[in-house]
């Protein structure tokens, strides 16, 4: 971004359980790439930090999470040993924070990584969600 600045780039560092600046006009878009298995480990409330993004958002505004997969069933219990995060798990909690499930994407899937790996040990291979919420 140095090499090539843009006036409407703003570098914002804000806590993760208040990430929204006070004052901020409503968003268009928020993306959680490969990081929202890392919240799950810090002592924040991720529902309070869910439920900040989705006020943050315009109506009909989007929230796209794309994450390493955990097997099934497992919740957040991966998220410091793997580095994966259960996408049913993803869903839940940003269903309870008020958004609703607009779409999933297979395009990141990789169908030969079964899940009990470390990320950092398949580079950038690994079985991958993609989600896309609403906020009605």
């Amino acid at each position: 971004l140095a090499d090539n600045p843009q006036s409407n780039i703003v570098v914002v560092t804000r806590p993760y359980d208040d990430p929204v600046p006070p004052g901020t006009p409503p968003l268009d878009l928020v993306t959680i790439n490969l990081s929202y298995h890392d919240i799950a480990n810090l002592p924040i409330d991720r529902l309070a930090m869910d439920r900040r993004l989705f006020a943050a958002l315009k109506p009909g505004g989007h929230l796209v999470v794309i994450d390493h997969a955990a097997a099934p069933g497992t919740g957040i219990t991966t998220t410091s040993t793997l580095h994966r995060i259960d996408e049913t798990q993803v869903r839940r909690d940003f269903e309870q924070a008020g958004f609703r499930l607009e779409q999933s994407s297979d395009y990141l899937r990789n169908p030969a990584d079964d899940r009990s790996r470390k990320t950092a040990e398949i580079e950038h291979t690994t079985d991958r969600f993609a989600q896309r919420f609403v906020k009605p």
